[in-house]
């Protein structure tokens, strides 16, 4: 049985989860993240460099698509399992019937390509969201941010908000 928890502990989501809980504690660490503007100035921050190393043992090894969980990361306030990350950006909002990210604002999000392009779109996302996020599930899909993950938040965007406009 401890051979599946190592096993477990050592998942990348599994990683990030427990690098994210701790840098929650660490005020200052969390801070020098949060004040990175692009996803290069992520790159000069020491608690970026902590999650990369960690991640190296798991073959999540690209830099630019580790800074993109760091940068992102370091604004969620709460984890809320369950509930894949693009499924909750079509929960309702504080309205209560409207998405608390509109149809638009997703479309344009899902036209960007490249990890530098959605880190400022993804932050205002995450503010939208109350900074109340599914960290091992955004994780996952923002290191591999591709044509794959695009399509995939669309269709559980919509299966849950489908008159989203």
């Amino acid at each position: 049985m401890a051979g599946k928890k190592d096993k477990q502990q050592n998942r990348p989501e599994e990683i990030v989860y427990e690098w994210w809980r701790k840098l929650k504690d660490n005020k200052g660490r969390r801070a020098g993240l949060r004040r990175a503007k692009t996803l290069e100035e992520v790159f000069f921050a020491p608690a970026y460099h902590d999650l990369l190393r960690k991640l190296s043992v798991t073959g999540w090894q690209q830099k630019r698509n580790v800074a993109l969980v760091a940068g992102i990361l370091a604004h969620v306030e709460n984890n809320t399992g369950g509930v894949p990350f693009a499924a909750q950006m079509a929960s309702p909002g504080k309205s209560g019937s409207k998405a608390c990210v509109s149809g638009l604002r997703l479309r344009r999000l899902l036209q960007n390509k490249t990890h530098g392009d959605v880190f400022g779109p993804l932050i205002r996302i995450v503010r939208l969201l109350d900074k109340n996020c599914n960290i091992q599930n955004l994780a996952q899909s923002l290191y591999w941010w591709n044509d794959r993950t695009r399509r995939e938040w669309a269709f559980a965007y919509y299966a849950r908000s489908p008159a989203e406009d």
